[in-house]
């Protein structure tokens, strides 16, 4: 998207599986929305920002800010360098406008006083585009090597739960930088209004279900015990 105008969209299959198995869908055959559909709603919303390396120093990059509105916008671009554990290594933001329908460089960016090569795997970047009322337009992390070389730390996750009326409400901190948070339930079925999301420290993540998700209704306590957790950071960490 960020190649725009020279490329203006892009497909994926596919949408929904007919029969149980492992696929490609981003919806499996009894419509549980899997990872692809969590990460597509992010991917293809109507602005979003791109980091883009350089292609012989990987320390330098530029940060695009991309629109498919036919309107433009005024807002506030924050990016901020973290190690594995989330501390804050340097930060900064900058007043934007964002033309109509366009595909633009706002920043350009050279770590290699703050970064060591060597040191790559121990750095993510963290970027955020804010309205003028602050509400999140867009965000997401970069690393700066393959998910299977950077230093993940074990997280440890707190939850808190809250009953509404016709939902819950799940406010979700974590220890350390966590790379692809995915929730499920142990014995029940749901649909949660975000999942598969990185998550910083001293950051709180609401994510909301809706009770007639449920395939079975639950109290609030019960919905507590059976919510559980899964990420990249303890993939094959129990692998002896």
């Amino acid at each position: 998207r960020s190649m725009k105008p020279r490329c203006m969209g892009a497909l994926y299959w596919q949408i929904v599986d007919c029969f149980p198995g492992t696929s490609w869908s981003g919806i499996d055959y009894e419509y549980r929305l899997k990872v692809l559909h969590y990460y597509a709603r992010r991917f293809f919303r109507q602005a979003i920002l791109c980091v883009k390396e350089d292609r012989f120093e990987s320390r330098r990059m530029e940060i695009f800010v991309v629109n498919d509105s036919p309107r433009g916008f005024t807002a506030k671009l924050a990016w901020a360098l973290k190690d594995s554990a989330g501390n804050t290594v340097k930060s900064w933001e900058k007043i934007i406008q964002a033309e109509g329908s366009s595909s633009a460089v706002f920043q350009e960016i050279d770590w290699s006083k703050e970064i060591e090569e060597e040191e790559r795997k121990k750095y993510y970047l963290e970027l955020f585009l804010y309205s003028r009322d602050g509400e999140i337009l867009c965000e997401d992390t970069y690393l700066f090597v393959k998910p299977k070389h950077f230093q993940f730390l074990h997280p440890q996750f707190m939850v808190d739960v809250q009953e509404e009326k016709e939902k819950y409400v799940l406010n979700i901190q974590t220890s350390c930088f966590t790379k692809c948070i995915k929730m499920d339930m142990e014995n029940n079925d749901c649909e949660f209004s975000d999942n598969c999301f990185d998550l910083s420290p001293g950051r709180t993540k609401r994510v909301e279900v809706e009770k007639r998700s449920l395939r079975r209704q639950i109290s609030m306590e019960e919905l507590k015990k059976q919510l559980f957790f899964e990420n990249v950071n303890d993939i094959g960490k129990n692998i002896m």
